[in-house]
């Protein structure tokens, strides 16, 4: 039994060494890998320090090339910005030139329209004074006439002078129809003298006003 239980002993220490022997093996094996793999670390990351300033060095070139190029497109804007504004502004001024000429044509035109305006209306006065003077007249004879003839007769020659003036207002009424288109077209001649206008055609604007008065 000693002999047994010393044999026991021996095999379990042998076992025990075995065990020890084989982790420590495993131990070193793993401190080989684990040595091997910082090593690959330190490798890369030496390797990775020497790239940081070529990395930093590129990155840098390759901002410092587009900010030129940013710099070369703003510049291109700002430039083209610049053309368009002095188009605007010369096209501003030209508008400008060109409304300060219409208005002072226009002020002229519209000068020469009341000059123009202010003779008419003088002459049409003028006019106006005489045909109301012939009127008055005119009214007066008829008064007188209608005093002195007896009903009757009155009415008969009443008739037969409404007659006749009915014609001599129409043809009055052609005749100054025509001078106001001869005023029109002679209107750098105008206003024109009341004594270019024959006998004629007064009594017969006369009658055609005093005509009016009376229908009003």
């Amino acid at each position: 039994m000693e002999i047994d239980l010393a044999k026991g002993e021996a095999r379990h220490k042998e076992a025990i060494l075995k065990v020890r022997e084989e982790a420590r093996v495993e131990l070193d094996i793993e401190r080989q890998k684990q040595q091997e793999l910082i090593t690959k670390y330190q490798r890369d990351h030496e390797e990775l320090q020497k790239k940081i300033p070529g990395l930093i060095s590129s990155a840098t070139n390759s901002l410092r090339m587009e900010t030129e190029i940013l710099e070369k497109k703003l510049q291109d804007a700002q430039i083209k910005l610049a053309e368009k504004d002095e188009d605007k502004e010369k096209e501003i001024q030209s508008l400008k030139r060109l409304i300060t000429e219409l208005e002072f044509q226009l002020t002229m035109e519209k000068n020469n329209n009341e000059s123009f305006l202010d003779n008419m209306r003088k002459e049409i006065k003028h006019k106006s004074d005489e045909l109301e003077k012939l009127t008055q007249e005119r009214t007066q004879l008829i008064h007188n006439l209608s005093q002195v003839q007896e009903e009757n007769t009155l009415l008969q020659e009443t008739v037969r002078r409404e007659c006749e003036e009915r014609y001599e207002l129409t043809a009055a009424l052609t005749q100054a129809r025509e001078q106001v288109l001869e005023l029109k077209k002679l209107s750098g001649n105008f206003p024109l003298s009341l004594c270019s206008l024959t006998q004629g055609s007064l009594t017969s604007s006369a009658a055609l006003l005093a005509d009016y008065g009376q229908k009003s």
